[in-house]
């Protein structure tokens, strides 16, 4: 790098060269500049290969992707394709990787661990309102991860809003619309590939009867606030959202399961009666995923046989 650069200045750049990228983009790109400057200053690209070599390949290329745009796709050409070529040949391995090794559980133990859950749920009586922040947290796990049994997302309700109208949903957040019984998905990861495949926003995602009566006793009474909020009403952070999902896991699994995780074990087991394209098609819209090699990279054979 020729010069460092300060968090606000790197902000007003990308905004500049990427512009209408979402803001956690930005922040990613940002924070990537700015651990290079930290560990390495003004690199050479000697010293920075040196220092993406200790990485794995995805994460390499990940860092390599801000600095393509910050200088022109020229200048770290030959690093990014030496990165991307690794991360591609990785994921087409489709094998667990160390961590998915540990904490990999079936799908028939996410279920029963739903059934304790709601079992807890009704004899601490979480449902009849918000006195502790113990009772409000297992409540939430519930939820969450019965909306997660269903539709396995990534993390993209921390501020889904309840909606009591049709009329109240856009095409810039995300909704649960009661009357509707579905939720009304606009912001998410790869909204900007499912714009350019001529998708309209909101992706529509009608939840089964069961689940429709969940939610309902959920947000009753919560009109304005998020569908999963804290003890107050406020929006979850990402990684407060996060944690609710690894925390039920660990606590009635011993595992950590995150929405990722549970998107490899989910596909990989669905895998299993999966018959003719238009299913793989469905699953796909289900997980705002375009590409069905990207579903294929989800899935790990290797567990089909346990």
């Amino acid at each position: 790098m020729n010069s460092l650069y300060t968090r606000e200045t790197l902000q007003s750049i990308f905004r500049q060269k990427k512009p209408g990228l979402a803001e956690s983009s930005y922040t990613t790109y940002v924070n990537s500049i700015l651990r290079i400057q930290k560990h390495l200053g003004q690199p050479t690209e000697k010293e920075l290969e040196e220092w993406l070599d200790g990485m794995k390949p995805t994460a390499a290329r990940n860092n390599m992707t801000p600095l393509m745009i910050l200088y022109g796709e020229q200048r770290h050409r030959r690093l990014f394709d030496k990165y991307n070529a690794q991360a591609e040949s990785e994921l087409d391995q489709q094998r667990l990787s160390p961590s998915e090794m540990k904490h990999w559980v079936k799908k028939s133990s996410v279920k029963r661990m739903l059934q304790r859950l709601k079992e807890d749920c009704a004899v601490h009586g979480v449902f009849k309102g918000r006195s502790t922040e113990a009772k409000w947290r297992l409540r939430q796990m519930y939820v969450l991860w019965s909306v997660h049994f269903e539709f396995p997302w990534r993390n993209l309700l921390n501020n889904c809003r309840v909606a009591l109208k049709r009329s109240e949903v856009d095409d810039k957040h995300n909704y649960y619309c009661v009357p509707e019984h579905a939720f009304f998905i606009s912001d998410f990861k790869t909204r900007r590939v499912f714009l350019r495949h001529k998708y309209e926003l909101p992706l529509k995602h009608r939840v089964s009867p069961k689940l429709a009566q969940l939610l309902q006793k959920h947000v009753a009474g919560r009109e304005g606030e998020p569908v999963f909020a804290n003890i107050r009403g406020a929006r979850l952070s990402k990684n407060g959202y996060s944690n609710l999902l690894t925390g039920a896991t660990k606590k009635y699994l011993a595992k950590r399961v995150g929405s990722s995780l549970w998107r490899h074990i989910w596909l990989t087991e669905w895998s299993r009666n999966v018959k003719t394209l238009k299913q793989r098609r469905e699953a796909a819209f289900r997980l705002h995923q375009v590409s069905l090699v990207t579903q294929m990279r989800y899935m790990r054979p290797d567990t089909l046989d346990e």
